[in-house]
Formats: structure tokens, sequence, C-alpha cells
């Protein structure tokens, strides 16, 4: 599970991103509400490791993207930056 803080008090709800593949683009795979502060990863696989990052969205804008946090599918938590207000 990632968790994260939040900069955007306007924040509609976050999207979460990782590489889809090894030194891959960053894709969308998936999105919570705006009172949400973390994410399970359903399709991670025990034992792998993950980059993670997470942007806000509200009705005018996204956010900047947070910068990655790597964690591994094992982990029970991640903590990952701020995702900045946009």
């Amino acid at each position: 599970m990632i968790r994260w803080t939040a900069a955007d008090a306007r924040a509609t709800r976050f999207r979460i991103e990782r590489p889809t593949a090894p030194l891959g683009d960053f894709s969308e795979i998936g999105t919570v509400g705006a009172a949400a502060r973390s994410y399970a990863d359903s399709s991670a696989v025990a034992g792998a490791i993950y980059l993670y990052r997470v942007r806000s969205e509200n009705p005018q804008a996204l956010s900047e993207c947070s910068s990655p946090s790597i964690a591994t599918a094992s982990a029970s938590r991640l903590t990952a930056p701020t995702v900045p207000a946009r």
C-alpha cells in the first residue's frame, strides 16, 4: 500500500501512476477520491520492486506529479512525498 499527503485542498481525486514495464513510462493504474490518502496496488507481484507517483486533480487542472517513490510489493506501507498543488 502506498500513502501520501496532499497539498491541494481543492483536489477532487488522486491519480496513481507506475511504469508498466521496467524503465518504461509512467501510466495511470488507479484513481481514488479526494478523501483517500492511500492506494493498494492489487496488480503488484509480491516481492517485486515498483516506482509510484501520485498527482491530484481538481476542476481546473492536474497537479505536477509527486517525486517517484520506490516500494516492494510485500511492504506494508510506503510514504510518498507531498502531492503538489496546482
